[in-house]
């Protein structure tokens, strides 16, 4: 069973070959690149995957190989597009933390007795 998700994994990564000139082109946006992961790479890896029970360690090589090919599509973005570090001197904007709406009464009226 190693052998199966082994296979997908390098499945995967020969997915991953093959569009790396999109993936790792920095014009091209990142919902763009999410797009083109998910149907090519992603779809590779779990192909031939849905009948099968895989256990606990064969999910964590599955999720590791994953988690790595999205770090690679992180670094080739745009350096503007990734969340600089901020220096001790900025301050981070202040933002308005707002309570989430009651939801509406479903009907149902109760008298105050």
């Amino acid at each position: 069973m190693e052998s199966v998700v082994k296979k997908q994994v390098q499945a995967g990564w020969n997915g991953w070959r093959k569009v790396s000139g999109v993936l790792c082109d920095r014009k091209i946006s990142a919902r763009i690149k999410g797009k083109v992961y998910r149907t090519v790479v992603r779809a590779a890896m779990l192909y031939g995957l849905e009948t099968v029970s895989l256990k606990k360690r064969q999910e964590s090589v599955l999720e590791v190989a994953e988690l790595k090919m999205l770090r690679k599509l992180e670094s080739s973005e745009a350096p503007a597009a990734r969340s600089a570090p901020l220096s001790p001197t900025d301050k981070p904007e202040r933002t308005v933390h707002r309570r989430p709406r009651e939801p509406p009464e479903l009907g149902v009226k109760h008298n105050a007795q």
